[in-house]
């Protein structure tokens, strides 16, 4: 690989520190959310799937 003028920093971040514990952790981060990916999102003709009727609702509820 070519040189750089700079240097990246690699940081692991710990994943446990993201879990959250309570209602109130939940909840604060659904007032805070404004976006969410969904991947594998299937066709109405697996609408008994989870994969098409979750992206479904959220999309319906807004």
């Amino acid at each position: 690989m070519a040189d750089l003028d700079c240097q990246v920093k690699l940081v692991r971040m710990d994943w446990r520190a993201n879990i959250l514990h309570t209602d109130e952790q939940v909840r604060e981060l659904l007032i805070e959310t404004r976006r969410i990916a969904v991947l594998g999102i299937k066709p109405e003709s697996h609408a008994t799937q989870p994969a098409f009727y979750v992206p479904k609702y959220m999309s319906d509820a807004g």
